[in-house]
């Protein structure tokens, strides 16, 4: 689902929003608007880093809660 080709949107050019904060979503050569994932690792959902908390992010796609820095004290 996308808008690419009745806006002749190029290659790369952005397109509907799958709503995941994981993927890119991008025109293809081909006309079609595509969600590829995002590389693991990159940032999503909440972005706080203090001692009970870690920044979330993208593992194949999914956002990814991480575990608190210190447990003892969270």
């Amino acid at each position: 689902v996308g808008t690419c080709n009745s806006n002749h949107a190029g290659s790369g050019t952005g397109c509907t929003d799958d709503g995941n904060p994981c993927t890119a979503d991008v025109c293809d050569e081909s006309g079609a608007c595509v969600h590829e994932n995002l590389p693991d690792g990159s940032a999503c959902g909440d972005p706080s880093d203090d001692d009970c908390t870690n920044p979330d992010t993208c593992e194949a796609g999914v956002c990814t809660g991480q575990p608190p820095l210190l447990e003892d004290l969270c």
